[in-house]
């Protein structure tokens, strides 16, 4: 892609404000070292000291798996006479934010394609502090996705506590099976 057909794409997406500028800007030698490695499931960039992007594109957890992995650890603590604590509030949890989480991973997932399409192509210069497309579109989209996985948020409470049921699960199935004595087992829900 030309440094003109470049700066229409970008031209898309935000307005930018000092043309000739940005055409310089354009025309500056790519930064050394600089890298991208797209794919449908990851974006990483930067160069030798610094890096730009690394994002990952979420996959869906379904309600079904989540209550099945309950399911599976319940019958896991029975079969190894483990109490398991707060097992009971996972399924009222899946339930009260099942759908607030389905909203946040899908609104992720569109964000990151913006991301994704935003650093398709396109090539770090030299002196980037005066690249508007990167200061004004790629660093703040990259942004909000960040403050979207915080642990506060939905998306990420879901998928704490998806992975902490599955390595309850790894860790009843390999190293207490079959064994008689009493565990406890501690699970908090937030």
């Amino acid at each position: 892609m030309n440094k003109q057909e470049k700066l229409i794409e970008i031209s898309k997406l935000i307005t930018v404000k000092d043309e000739d500028k940005f055409k310089e800007y354009l025309n500056r030698p790519v930064v050394s070292g600089f890298y991208t490695n797209i794919t449908d499931k990851t974006i990483e960039t930067g160069f030798d000291s610094t890096r730009f992007v690394h994002r990952y594109k979420k996959e869906i957890i379904k309600k079904e798996e989540f209550l099945q992995a309950v399911k599976q650890l319940r019958s896991l603590g029975k079969f190894n006479k483990t109490k398991l604590k707060g097992i009971n509030k996972l399924t009222k949890f899946a339930d009260d934010n099942y759908y607030d989480y389905l909203k946040e991973v899908t609104e992720y997932n569109i964000k990151f394609k913006n991301l994704k399409q935003g650093w398709s192509n396109y090539e770090i210069h030299v002196g980037y502090g005066d690249d508007e497309f990167f200061n004004n579109y790629l660093q703040p989209l990259n942004f909000v996705l960040n403050k979207m996985v915080y642990r506060n948020t939905n998306l990420s409470r879901f998928e704490i506590k998806y992975h902490e049921l599955q390595q309850a699960i790894k860790e009843l199935d390999g190293q207490l099976s079959g064994e008689n004595s009493y565990h406890t087992t501690s699970m908090i829900v937030a």
